[in-house]
C-alpha cells in the first residue's frame, strides 16, 4: 500500500512533538501565538490532524492525569512517526521548491535540528542557495521585456532581490552552522 504524503500541518505536528511530548491544547497556542500560525492554530485543523497521525501510527497519545485539571492527552512521536519526519526533512531543495514551496523550506530547516545529522542540514543549505541563484538567474532575462510596465518591472525586481537575499542567507547559515560545530568540537 501507498501511503500519501502528510499535509505540512501534520508535519510541523512532527517537528514539535519530537522535541518534546505535547498536549493538543499546548500546539494548538504554539500555532496561535508563534510565526508558525500561519499552518493555522484552530482546534478544527489541529485536533483532526492529531487523530490522523495517531491512527496512521505516526504519535502515540497518553492521557495524564493531573490534581486540579481535567485530565489531558499528550502526544508522543512513534519510531514510524520519527522516520516520516525525518524523510520529509533530507532531500535536497530544488528549483521548484524555491518557486512555489517557500515556507515549507523554512519549517523543514527549523525543524532539522537534532533529526538530521550536520551533513544534511549543510547539504539542504548548499542546495537551497544554488536553487535561489539557479531561480533567480532563470527569470532575470525578463527584466529586458519591452511590453513589462514599469510595475511588473518594479515587482519583478522586488522578487529577484528576495531570491538573491534569501541564497546568501542560506550561504551565511550553514556557514554560521560550520563555525558553531568546529566551537563545539575544540571544547569538547
Amino acid at each position: 500500500m501507498v501511503s500519501r504524503p502528510l499535509a505540512t500541518l501534520a508535519y510541523a505536528l512532527l517537528g514539535l512533538i519530537q522535541r518534546a511530548p505535547l498536549s493538543g491544547y499546548a500546539l494548538m497556542k504554539t500555532f496561535q501565538t508563534t510565526p508558525m500560525r500561519q499552518y493555522s492554530g484552530s482546534p478544527g485543523a489541529v485536533y483532526p490532524a492529531l487523530r490522523k497521525l495517531e491512527r496512521g501510527g505516526l504519535i502515540r497519545g497518553v492521557v495524564e492525569r493531573q490534581r486540579s485539571l481535567r485530565p489531558r492527552r499528550v502526544y508522543c512521536l512513534t519510531s514510524r512517526g520519527r522516520e516520516a519526519l525525518r524523510r520529509w526533512l533530507a532531500p535536497p531543495v530544488t528549483v521548484e521548491d524555491v518557486a512555489l514551496r517557500e515556507r515549507e523550506l523554512m519549517l523543514r530547516f527549523a525543524l532539522m535540528d537534532g533529526v538530521l545529522p550536520p551533513s544534511q542540514i549543510d547539504r539542504f543549505l548548499t542546495t537551497m542557495s544554488e536553487s535561489l541563484d539557479g531561480y533567480a538567474t532563470s527569470i532575470e532575462p525578463f527584466l529586458d521585456a519591452r511590453s513589462m510596465s514599469t510595475h511588473a518591472r518594479l515587482a519583478l525586481e522586488s522578487g529577484l532581490e528576495g531570491l538573491r537575499g534569501r541564497a546568501a542567507w542560506a550561504r551565511r547559515a550553514e556557514q554560521q552552522l560550520r563555525t558553531t560545530r568546529r566551537r563545539g568540537r575544540k571544547r569538547s
